[in-house]
């Protein structure tokens, strides 16, 4: 007997996983749910990360490469980078922006705790002023 969730269309799905309220790291879990949804998660419009929940810094890292590997950048829209606790590297910050940038990516959110990496707060990749596609960029420190 299949659940009643496999049963709505994939437009509905995808609209659930791109809930404001999902982080990519859940998102990502709902393969285990049912075969079926691998694919699914795989051409989500948004990518949320946020460092909180991760046990190390490498954890972390790893997610955010290996999603970035996987997910098919066609559908992606929106890109949320949120760390309150690692100090991830300018230039890691730079490969990811840089990533998601070969999508058609209308938001971008970047936002890093006080005493974050001064570098990453200043600075942003030229490939970003080069974009039509982003329709929203914000760029804070909390």
């Amino acid at each position: 007997m299949r659940d009643r969730i496999s049963n709505l269309p994939d437009s509905l799905l995808l609209h659930i996983l791109s809930s404001k309220s999902l982080q990519t790291k859940d998102v990502a879990a709902t393969m285990l749910l049912s075969k079926m949804w691998k694919p699914l998660w795989l051409s989500i419009p948004k990518l949320q990360f946020h460092d909180k929940g991760f046990n190390s810094y490498e954890s972390f890292l790893q997610f955010i490469d290996g999603t970035l590997n996987f997910v098919d950048p066609k559908s992606l829209k929106m890109f949320a980078l949120k760390c309150d606790y690692f100090d991830v590297s300018p230039d890691k910050v730079d490969i990811w922006i840089n990533a998601v940038l070969k999508s058609k990516l209308e938001y971008l959110n970047l936002c890093f705790a006080p005493g974050f990496n001064s570098e990453v707060r200043l600075p942003l990749p030229s490939t970003i002023f080069n974009n039509n596609a982003i329709r929203i960029l914000k760029h804070a420190s909390f």
